[in-house]
């Protein structure tokens, strides 16, 4: 699903600024997109960038269409057109980061969150990419420390919670990750809801052994708990 909602055209700037034909456009080729039709879709751009090369939006959807083609290369090149614009946001350098990854760029994935994260200071999702991208190279800790910081800077983006809780729960650790998931059952009733109540209920089955008619409980690797 494309990542921008169309309302995104009725955005302040005048750069954001597009014509009932342009915007009926828009809708149509996000359709193709959502459908798995991506090279209708760039027809579509391709079209509507000949009068309107600097659009934000229209370039942000003509890249996300290119990445689905996997012209990574091409996505790349669109997305560092429009950074300089006004009504650029946080998402495109989502996207330029994603893109790189999928080139198996991470460094220059890292690079591309990072400059989104100087000018947008409060966009979980960015601290999230970074974090999912350490992760991948091993440095959990490194890791931990983005998806903690998603949560400081924007409570309210659920995946953090997930992510964390998830990690930790697999970790020494367990009890950390229940309280993420314990966050995340509060603040998302979708489907992650019953992903991470699964993963609680498995984490916890391996925190509990039996020995000697007692039950313990180890949440930490630090302290066992016994229950006769």
């Amino acid at each position: 699903v494309s990542l921008l909602s169309i309302c995104c055209i009725t955005a302040n700037s005048k750069n954001a600024q597009l014509s009932d034909y342009e915007k009926e456009e828009m809708q149509k080729a996000i359709a193709y997109y959502d459908n798995n039709q991506p090279d209708k879709a760039i027809e579509i751009y391709e079209h509507l960038l000949t009068n309107n090369p600097k659009h934000f939006l229209i370039n942000y959807e003509y890249a996300l269409a290119k990445t689905a083609k996997k012209e990574y290369a091409e996505a790349i090149k669109i997305t560092k057109k429009v950074e300089g614009n006004s009504d650029a946001n946080c998402l495109l350098y989502q996207l330029q980061g994603n893109t790189y990854d999928f080139m198996g760029e991470r460094k220059k994935a890292i690079a591309s969150y990072d400059k989104g994260i100087k000018q947008f200071p409060k966009a979980g999702c960015l601290y999230q990419e970074k974090a999912n991208i350490m992760l991948m190279e091993h440095d959990y800790n490194g890791a931990l420390a983005m998806y903690e910081k998603a949560m400081e800077v924007e409570p309210t983006y659920t995946s953090s919670y997930f992510r964390a809780s998830v990690l930790l729960l697999g970790s020494s650790e367990p009890i950390w990750g229940l309280i993420y998931g314990e966050a995340l059952l509060l603040l998302d009733k979708g489907e992650r809801n019953k992903v991470i109540q699964n993963t609680i209920v498995k984490s916890l089955r391996n925190t509990i052994s039996i020995s000697n008619d007692t039950l313990h409980v180890s949440l930490t690797k630090q302290n066992t708990i016994g229950f006769k």
